[in-house]
């Protein structure tokens, strides 16, 4: 997954770099990286955002 299609996966889900962050487990900066194209935005993140595109995103308060 290219940073520009991660960004467009989160604006699509509605969801920041920090709210993903949190609801993946995972720092701030990391996604951040990934958005920069400074690492890979790894399978299971892509995978994740996949899913959420067909069960909806859980928020705050919604067991994952």
């Amino acid at each position: 997954m290219t940073p520009a299609a991660f960004a467009s996966a989160l604006d699509a889900l509605d969801l920041s770099q920090v709210q993903f962050a949190r609801l993946a487990g995972v720092t701030n900066g990391t996604v951040s990286r990934w958005a920069r194209g400074v690492l890979p935005v790894p399978l299971w993140a892509e995978r994740l955002l996949d899913a959420w595109r067909v069960i909806g995103v859980p928020r705050e308060g919604e067991k994952t």
